[in-house]
């Protein structure tokens, strides 16, 4: 292989195995959007047991009268 072959690969070496600020930004933004995404599922799972809640509370109030 040539110097510049070898150069080459060096500097692509060098953007593939060193982190950058943007890479690092890139890794921030997605945690953050798993932490969001967690949190949606979070707010809709209880949401969804309010509601079986209340549908049980309201069967038991019909059953009892």
């Amino acid at each position: 292989m040539s110097s510049q072959d070898l150069e080459k690969i060096d500097r692509l070496l060098d953007i593939i195995f060193t982190p950058d600020q943007g890479s690092e930004q890139l890794k921030t933004e997605s945690t953050y959007r798993e932490e969001t995404l967690d949190d949606t599922l979070k707010e809709a799972k209880n949401q969804l047991h309010k509601e079986q809640l209340e549908k049980n509370l309201e069967r038991f109030r019909k059953n009892s009268q």
